[in-house]
């Protein structure tokens, strides 16, 4: 219990920091920096969780079922652009921005996630601890530092709170079922799925605020219903 306290501690004092300092600063090198933070925080939760295990069954068969279930999502994702239209990906293709925009955000995802893991193993059976890891680590996940400007009408925040906060939470929800059922590297490939496309091919699918809304809501429902599916067939 006082390792979690203090795990959360670092990632609400990382939230202040960050929403209040780093990103209004608009610092040059917020990119560079930003992946070295989330190293130092999950040395902690691990240096902190070391005597914890995380007994997990079938966690093999549980990861390559989520692979498959991943590989219909890139189906997907590329077939819908044939109803919303495709637009350019706004991420360079040289090979030195690719490995730059994987290391920016790929690392905070893998990192991200080792923390979650650390967190569900000093209290796997704890469902305030899974209610307070999913809440703060969909926070850290939003960007709060223009908050204000997406609540300018109840247009603008209805939108706002559709495509960005209610996917946050129910992506950070399935991120810790994935975990508590198949350990981190499930979620990890699961986050890499859905992160890397934009980074790597030239055009996407153009969704509407609309069409983000129900990506975002329905593809971590989807994978919840077929991985809890799996993990009780187990």
């Amino acid at each position: 219990m006082k390792s979690n306290f203090i795990i959360y501690g670092l990632l609400i004092f990382y939230l202040i920091i960050n929403t209040f300092l780093l990103v209004p600063a608009g610092l040059s090198y917020y990119n560079y920096i930003n992946p070295f933070i989330w190293i130092a925080i999950f040395g902690v939760s691990y240096y902190l969780s070391s005597d914890s295990n995380l007994r997990i069954k079938g966690a093999k068969d549980k990861t390559q079922s989520l692979l498959i279930a991943m590989i219909v999502y890139i189906i997907v994702y590329f077939l819908s652009g044939l109803l919303f239209g495709f637009e350019r990906t706004p991420y360079s293709k040289s090979i030195i921005s690719i490995i730059k925009n994987l290391w920016f955000f790929g690392s905070i995802v893998v990192f991200q996630e080792l923390i979650r893991e650390d967190l569900i193993k000093n209290e796997r059976k704890s469902v305030i601890n899974f209610v307070c890891m999913t809440l703060l680590l969909a926070i850290l996940d939003i960007n709060l530092s223009n908050i204000s400007s997406q609540f300018v009408d109840v247009q603008s925040g209805f939108i706002f709170i559709s495509t960005t906060v209610i996917p946050a939470i129910v992506s950070s929800a399935i991120m810790t079922y994935l975990i508590y059922i198949s350990g981190a590297k499930s979620a990890i490939i699961y986050r890499l799925f859905i992160l890397v496309p934009p980074f790597i091919v030239p055009i996407i699918p153009n969704y509407d605020w609309f069409g983000s809304a129900i990506m975002g809501i329905t593809v971590p429902l989807g994978v919840y219903v077929y991985m809890n599916y799996v993990h009780v067939s187990k």
